[in-house]
């Protein structure tokens, strides 16, 4: 495995955002974007089978800009906060080995966003209540990015930074960014 890069993995795994949004659930896509992106599910299908391992979680795309990773993943359902935490690791964990460096390198690389459905997740921990919270606007001064499902604890360990995104927000704060399409 070790002669098995990430390039040699994610060559043919190019898709679009649109098409790594896709919610087989609700058999519809949460970004319409033609944004090109890794399917990283692919890549870790790939990996674990060349590793001989039952398939690890992973995040749905990654968008690399330069010498950052953006690890995204959509949940257009109910989000267990747990199956965000895994992904984030195991993503981490397998990037890390097939780019052979350590994860202390790679946090400084990777940047971590969760495009959820709004509607499907109203009682999402700390981010309504802070946003509902009287103190809001005093909050908003100091970060305007609120992490919410209790992913802030990677932040520093796991990656530079996470987002946790409706999906009109990841429309205006990321797509709207990267897609000149």
């Amino acid at each position: 495995m070790s002669s098995i890069t990430y390039n040699d993995l994610h060559k043919d795994c190019y898709v679009s955002l649109k098409d790594t949004s896709y919610d087989n659930t609700n058999k519809s896509y949460m970004i319409d974007s033609e944004l090109s992106v890794i399917n990283f599910d692919s890549v870790k299908n790939k990996f674990a089978s060349l590793m001989h391992i039952s398939s690890p979680s992973s995040v749905d795309a990654i968008y690399q800009d330069g010498d950052i990773y953006y690890l995204i993943e959509f949940k257009d359902t109910a989000v267990k906060e747990y199956t965000l935490h895994k992904k984030l690791y195991d993503t981490v964990i397998i990037m890390s080995y097939l780019y052979n460096c350590s994860i202390n390198e790679m946090k400084d690389k990777c940047i971590y966003i969760v495009v959820y459905n709004e509607e499907k997740n109203q009682n999402i921990s700390s981010k309504k209540y802070i946003e509902n919270s009287s103190y809001f606007d005093k909050i908003k001064n100091f970060s305007d990015n609120i992490i919410a499902f209790h992913l802030d604890v990677y932040k520093g360990y796991l990656c530079k930074n996470i987002y946790t995104y409706t999906s009109d927000e990841f429309k205006i704060k990321f797509v709207a960014k990267y897609d000149t399409a």
